[in-house]
Formats: structure tokens, sequence, C-alpha cells
């Protein structure tokens, strides 16, 4: 009798604890909030599609660069660093901090820069690096 007293005591101090807190390793919710055509001229490239990352410190802003069959290119964060995907490695390639249109057009190797046509999801901290 003591044995199922002092049972039902220890599991009536775990339900006291509260929710437990989420770990780092959580899943967050990922939204697409914008998608761009881009353009060289009248030729398109591809697109540049913006998501963010909905964490409970704040949204992370990023995009995604794709090419006309939908394969994906590079990425770029808010601050406006580019990075080219790597065929077969775990690791990018980094480019360097640009704005959105010449780092895409560095992506798809174009020397000047190109057109985007829609509306890319504005970085939360405002322009998204530094013109170049």
């Amino acid at each position: 009798m003591l044995f199922l007293a002092s049972l039902t005591a220890v599991a009536c101090l775990g339900c006291a604890g509260g929710a437990p807190s989420r770990p780092a390793y959580w899943p967050r919710e990922v939204v697409e909030v914008g998608r761009s055509r881009v353009l060289h001229g009248a030729a398109p490239l591809g697109e540049l599609v913006s998501f963010e990352i909905r964490d409970v410190g704040g949204v992370v802003l990023f995009h995604r660069i794709l090419d006309t069959r939908g394969r994906w290119v590079g990425h770029a964060d808010a601050t406006g660093r580019f990075s080219r995907r790597v065929p077969f490695q775990d690791a990018e390639e980094d480019l360097g901090v640009w704005s959105l249109p010449r780092g895409c057009a560095l992506l798809f190797g174009v020397e000047s820069e190109v057109q985007l046509i829609g509306s890319p999801a504005a970085s939360p901290r405002g322009a998204a690096g530094p013109p170049r």
C-alpha cells in the first residue's frame, strides 16, 4: 500500500512540471512568401523563391534560386550572401554578398545584372545586401 501511494506521488510530481520546452532541433514552420521570375533581357533564366523560417526567436528569411527546370541553383540569405549548389557535395560554394539581381546573375553565369519580375520578400532588417 505504501508503494502504491509513493508511486502516485511520483507520477503527480512528473505531471506538475508544465509543458516541456522545445529542443533546438525541433522542426520549424517554413512558408513561401514571394516568387520572382529571373530574366536576362527577354530570356527566362529561372525563379527566385523567398521563404521564411518561423522560429521562436524570430523570422529567418532566405531565398532559393531555381533554373527553368525547377532545379536548385543556389541560395541567398537575408544579408545577401549567395552560395552555389554543387552536385554530389555536402557544402555549397560561397559566392559572397551581393544584391539579389547581381547574385542571381553570378549563379546563372551572366555578366550583367538580371531582372527580377515579381515580388521577392524583403529582408526583415531592410535591404538584402549591398549593391555591387
